[in-house]
């Protein structure tokens, strides 16, 4: 995937920034993304090409889309969550929706 400089920088801010609000260390990113920390630090300054196995990496540790990192939509709960909620195994995903029916039994 070649992305010119300008877009480098701005994806590169979107991670630090949701690394940072993910309260994630450059190391603790790096770890969940199987990359060097030194790697991380490159791609969030923008002097860094990836691939896009890095960008899927990317997203689904800071669970968000890779088109927000793209800068192609905004940050958006919704999209968070079910992201969130799309990296649960199957047997995760059913006793999730068991307790979100109890709830909404509970509070009408």
């Amino acid at each position: 995937m070649k992305l010119m400089k300008n877009s480098l920088e701005i994806i590169g801010r979107r991670i630090k920034h949701l690394r940072i609000e993910n309260k994630l260390s450059i190391e603790d990113l790096a770890g969940l993304c199987e990359l060097s920390p030194q790697t991380i630090k490159k791609i969030e300054n923008g002097n860094r090409n990836f691939k896009i196995e890095t960008l899927i990496a990317l997203s689904k540790a800071l669970s968000v889309s890779t088109d927000y990192l793209l800068g192609l939509s905004t940050h958006d709960e919704t999209a968070n969550f079910l992201i969130m909620f799309n990296s649960l195994s199957a047997n995760e995903k059913l006793y999730f929706k068991t307790i979100i029916k109890e709830f909404k039994a509970i509070i009408g």
